[in-house]
């Protein structure tokens, strides 16, 4: 190339010059796509020629929690540097029986403890944890029936699945004093200790097989006015009648007067009586065939306009009078 410029009449200057600019041409195409200097890159970045920046922190929002049965929260995790080229995380739960993660979201299954850990997928190795604490959920439906022949109360709930057990707590103020009176691994208690003419609120605690994750005492309650059994007294009268006295009930509102032609069965209502001060009942007997009358009375009062019974009496036998 030289000899055909100096040919040309070229001078030594316009050589050189040549020369130069054959060397850097030269030079750009040994130079590697992406680099500065060659405008006809049009690679884009993320080639393997790019650099890499690892994850070098994870940090989780919040760093512990706790949570009752059945609730959930979304977990926050911060990535650093801002400039991490993969900041893609995997979440993983300890325990899965206790809390489930499902993407960010973290949901109590069941009591106790779980450490949920977010680790990087750079291949940092780059991990970091937080704890969540699950309690039991309190029982939220409760319900106290007095026994229908005795001062017991029965205290019935619903189940709650997974728990060791439940305390029964009892006070006679509805908002304060509530005592343990009692343990159960079935949804029924039965309170031998109550006394008549007392009312009673009662609470449950649901128990896990470590204390540590106890339900809260529940915010729900049942309430029960205890009545005492009637102790009657009846006497046949003439005119087929048989009239029935008995002692007054403190808190009894009323009382329902039942009779049947037989001892253990078929007994109904025969008289009503919607005054506390009531301690006495007749009833007339209209069949000549009836001999024998059986017959029991029921106290009860009212709440919310509904009436609430308490314990039948010892059934009573009155041979009728023609």
């Amino acid at each position: 190339m030289a000899e055909e410029m100096l040919k040309k009449g070229k001078t030594q200057e316009e050589l050189s010059q040549a020369l130069a600019e054959l060397s850097q041409a030269v030079s750009n195409l040994s130079k590697k796509p992406g680099t500065p200097g060659n405008p006809g890159d049009t690679e884009k970045p993320g080639n393997p020629e790019d650099p890499v920046f690892l994850v070098k922190g994870i940090t989780l929002t919040p760093a512990q929690k706790k949570l009752t049965v059945g609730q959930g929260f979304t977990l926050q995790a911060a990535v650093t540097p801002d400039d991490a080229s993969n900041k893609n995380l995997k979440i993983t739960s300890s325990n899965p029986k206790v809390a489930e993660v499902s993407g960010m979201r973290v949901i109590a299954k069941g009591a106790g403890r779980a450490v949920i850990t977010a680790f990087a997928q750079d291949g940092s190795g780059i991990q970091a944890s937080m704890i969540v604490d699950i309690s039991h959920s309190p029982v939220v439906k409760i319900k106290a029936v007095q026994q229908k022949t005795t001062k017991h109360v029965i205290v019935s709930f619903g189940k709650v699945s997974g728990v060791a057990g439940y305390d029964i707590y009892r006070s006679t103020n509805a908002k304060k004093g509530y005592k343990k009176i009692g343990s159960t691994t079935k949804t029924r208690y039965v309170d031998k200790k109550a006394k008549a003419a007392k009312t009673y609120y009662y609470k449950i605690v649901v128990k896990a097989r470590d204390k540590n994750y106890h339900s809260a005492l529940s915010t729900k309650y049942a309430k029960r006015k205890v009545l005492a059994c009637p102790s009657i007294k009846v006497q046949a009268q003439g005119g087929r009648t048989a009239q029935i006295t008995w002692k007054k009930l403190k808190g009894a509102k009323g009382y329902v007067v039942y009779t049947s032609t037989k001892k253990n069965k078929g007994f109904k209502a025969a008289k009503t009586l919607k005054k506390a001060k009531a301690v006495k009942a007749v009833v007339k007997v209209k069949k000549k065939s009836m001999k024998k009358l059986y017959i029991k009375v029921r106290p009860y009062y009212t709440e919310k306009g509904k009436k609430i019974y308490g314990p039948y009496s010892k059934t009573k036998t009155v041979k009728l009078k023609k």
